[in-house]
């Protein structure tokens, strides 16, 4: 069950326990539930251009990049939306599955959320040609880095504001 109100947005998300590959967006972090708890919200956002995106949508994010600006989220997101009601409504049930080749996440048994590791978050971003010169903090890590190392969880509720 989220909260639900005028500009509330409930997260919960993961981040690094340390750093190891630099600082964010280098060493992760896991957007497993955000949403805006207002009930009426509505966006521009070339993501859901017009789309109701209140209490009753949530997103599941990844972000990871070489350095700031370079957060390639939009590759590693998605979204639900329920059909009836909202997420302020019942009691729900979200389940990230967090694996060596990637990501799954499912709300009541409904997979939404997949992926894959495959070929590396450096080739996913394909970095050598968008970014030409940059540095791969991953080289020497697993094939799902910045994925690969220990991460603390946090739940949260921010108050006000207007972003996203």
């Amino acid at each position: 069950m989220l909260n639900k109100g005028d500009w509330l947005w409930p997260a919960i998300w993961l981040l690094p326990v340390r750093n190891e590959y630099g600082d964010w967006p280098a060493s992760g972090e896991i957007d497993i539930i955000e949403a805006r708890a207002n009930k009426q919200l509505t966006t521009s956002s070339s993501f859901v251009d017009g789309a109701q995106i209140g209490i009753s949508q949530m997103t599941t994010t990844l972000h990871w990049g070489p350095y700031f600006g370079a957060d390639n989220w939009a590759l590693t997101h998605d979204q639900y939306t329920l059909a009836n009601g909202d997420f302020s409504d019942a009691f729900h049930t979200w389940v990230l599955e967090w694996t060596p080749q990637g990501f799954a996440a499912s709300v009541d048994n409904a997979v939404y959320f997949n992926v894959s590791t495959k070929d590396g978050y450096w080739s996913k971003g394909n970095y050598d040609m968008n970014q030409p010169g940059s540095f791969n903090p991953w080289m020497y890590g697993n094939i799902d880095a910045p994925f690969d190392k220990e991460f603390f969880i946090i739940i949260n509720l921010a108050v006000g504001g207007v972003s996203g």
